[in-house]
């Protein structure tokens, strides 16, 4: 676009370096370290997200007991009133 100024989209090598610690510059982005630091932010997603769904399950777990022991009081409630 007329006017604007040209930048380069992504990471700054020095910032990328500095952040992940490959590579032997902080000059240049080597194609290889950008693709395993890639790799290892996937893997870590993906733990996360099984971590995610194994709290989600448990918290499922609390609130059908939970329930399961409302009933039970209720149930003794009516049974009382």
């Amino acid at each position: 676009m007329k006017g604007l100024p040209a930048f380069p989209f992504g990471p700054n090598p020095a910032g990328f370096h500095d952040a992940f610690g490959v590579g032997g510059t902080s000059r240049k982005i080597h194609p290889v370290d950008a693709c395993g630091v890639m790799l290892a932010s996937v893997q870590a997603l993906h733990e996360l997200g099984r971590e995610q769904d194994a709290d989600i399950e448990d918290l499922h777990k609390k609130i059908r007991e939970a329930r399961s022991a409302l009933a039970t009081v209720r149930k003794v409630k009516t049974k009382h009133v």
